[in-house]
């Protein structure tokens, strides 16, 4: 399987549920894809107008090739995601929560420590106490060559989604 092909497939499955945005470079780093998918929930009393609550949970994707990841290569991708969330994330009272997904993709393998690295990440922010929302980080390495997903802690339950084969 091919980067071309992978990310064809990946396509496909996200099309039904995100909205793909074009975002080729940022942060000086290029991503292959990127995808947004944006749920609002409402209660309503009697009639549409009448709201007594809502709340929009969103998620991010964004792909990235490299022939060979690295710590720095982990960490430049955390950094923009980060920058990402400045830039996309506008806290509201109606904001519940918002989810980053930087996966990285490589015909490689991932070095034994740096895979330790992955699996223990952990980022979440909250806004106002968690009154205004919250939002978290998820990394995913997709070793495209032998079919292996390696995930952080949160993004365990998407990484079936993930997988090539």
């Amino acid at each position: 399987m091919t980067y071309e092909s992978y990310l064809e497939n990946v396509s496909k499955k996200l099309k039904y549920n995100f909205d793909f945005i074009e975002i080729p470079e940022f942060d000086g780093v290029k991503f292959s894809l990127a995808a947004k998918s944006n749920i609002r929930n409402e209660r309503f009393f009697a009639t549409k107008g009448t709201v007594i609550y809502a709340y929009e949970n969103n998620e991010y994707c964004f792909i990235r090739v490299m022939d060979d990841i690295t710590l720095e290569g982990v960490d430049e991708t955390f950094d923009v995601l980060k920058k990402a969330m400045d830039d996309f994330v506008k806290p509201n009272n109606e904001h519940m929560s918002t989810v980053f997904t930087g996966i990285m993709l490589t015909m490689g393998k991932l070095e034994a420590e740096l895979e330790d690295i992955i699996k223990k990440f952990k980022y979440q922010k909250s806004y106002k106490f968690g009154l205004h929302g919250w939002t978290s980080i998820r990394l995913v390495v997709v070793e495209i060559g032998s079919g292996r997903v390696i995930s952080s802690r949160e993004a365990k339950k998407i990484s079936k989604f993930y997988k090539p084969f």
